[in-house]
């Protein structure tokens, strides 16, 4: 599935970059600030000492993310609401740069579009309450002009990621997932002294290439699990489905009600950062790192019953099949979760947000930004760490953009 490409930046940034502002709005930035680095926090967490001292090596932990590379910057001032690893502390660099004209072209690398459009019965929402569906099949008590509509059963859905549909010439999050990572492999193997080459030191080629390579599969990992990342090319993945949430910031020390205008708020913001924000400021006093608390507890649990075990069953960043399988883990849950309402019926534009719909979506997100967590940590793992694992068929390829 991977090519050698041999575009040059300016024919990537003149084909690619108008597509791209025409099929997003720029201002996507899945899971927000806090679920990003909450994701590199675990996946630093669980990494083994070697690996730990090479990521370290890499970024150059007493080192700014500076405009060496992007032109974007990472604030090195700590947030006393959050402790931050250095996988955390570059979690967000590839949002900052793809605003930068260096970097734009990587607009599209951050998600996955199922072309829903041409899916035999497109991609509806799933799985509804069985006392709706139940109504659905009787036609209801009443004939009306506009019925809801309702969600269908996922077994009765034609709707799944195609790769070569949905991901043509590599350029997508999965893609990007197994081009970054076998990058970190190659040029970090290239190095007979990480602690000399891969200190992000501007006269190394090879140690900026890593340094990239790294904090590009830190963010898209993180991005693939957001479940409207991987999910209808038709709505722009809920970004064209505009509707009222009420949306709680802490301003001053305080929490604060806020209540943007309807044109503010569409359902891929509401996951992106909406459910989050919400979350920590209701719910753990506006502290990330209680949040995030809750969400290492998710890991803790899958450990226990052994959920993990299925997450891991396929964390390899090198093999395509992998990122691809958590893609389709996140249209379903995009289709199951996020464009059904509580009641089983089809969000449409103009819908509000409810206290119900929140209420019983924030595990969806928990449990994704675990997985996430988990699945970086292996992905790392497994080309920094004792043993390196490489595909035979990936052994020597990446993707040139």
């Amino acid at each position: 599935h991977f090519s050698h490409w041999k575009l040059t930046m300016t024919t990537l940034l003149l084909a690619i970059v108008p597509v791209a502002l025409l099929n997003r709005p720029v201002v996507t930035t899945a899971w927000g600030k806090y679920g990003h680095e909450i994701i590199g926090n675990i996946a630093y967490r669980r990494l083994s000492p070697k690996s730990k001292n090479t990521v370290d090596s890499i970024l150059g932990v007493d080192e700014v993310v500076t405009s060496s590379i992007g032109g974007a910057a990472e604030d090195p001032k700590p947030d006393p609401l959050h402790d931050e690893t250095p996988l955390a502390a570059i979690a967000n660099w590839a949002d900052k740069v793809r605003f930068t004209s260096e970097y734009h072209w990587t607009f599209q690398l951050h998600f996955v579009d199922v072309k829903d459009g041409d899916i035999d019965g497109g991609c509806p929402c799933t799985e509804p309450a069985v006392e709706n569906f139940q109504y659905l099949l009787t036609g209801g008590e009443n004939e009306v002009d506009d019925p809801p509509h309702y969600c269908v059963m996922r077994s009765a859905s034609s709707c799944w990621v195609n790769y070569e549909r949905d991901c043509k010439g590599d350029f997508c999050a999965i893609g990007a997932i197994t081009n970054y990572t076998e990058r970190l492999r190659k040029y970090s193997s290239m190095s007979t002294s990480k602690h000399d080459l891969l200190r992000g030191s501007k006269s190394s080629s090879a140690g900026l290439y890593t340094k990239e390579a790294l904090m590009f599969l830190t963010h898209f990992v993180g991005d693939i699990h957001q479940p409207l990342h991987s999910s209808r090319g038709t709505d722009r993945g809920g970004n064209a489905i505009h509707v009222d949430f009420k949306d709680y910031h802490l301003y001053g020390g305080h929490h604060g009600l806020h209540i943007p205008r309807k044109d503010q708020w569409n359902l891929h913001a509401v996951w992106d950062d909406g459910i989050i924000n919400r979350a920590i400021s209701l719910m753990y006093n506006s502290s990330e790192n209680a949040f995030e608390a809750s969400v290492r507890e998710v890991v803790t649990n899958a450990e226990v019953s052994g959920l993990i075990d299925d997450w891991l069953r396929c964390a390899d960043g090198l093999a395509v099949e992998c990122p691809l399988a958590w893609a389709e883990e996140s249209l379903d849950d995009a289709l199951r979760w996020a464009y059904s309402n509580e009641n089983g019926i089809e969000i449409t534009d103009g819908a509000n947000i409810t206290d119900a719909y929140f209420n019983t979506r924030l595990h969806v997100v928990r449990n994704r930004l675990a997985a996430a967590g988990v699945r970086l940590a292996n992905a790392i793992e497994i080309v920094l760490g004792e043993k390196i694992v490489v595909p035979e068929s990936r052994s020597s390829q990446y993707i040139v953009w």
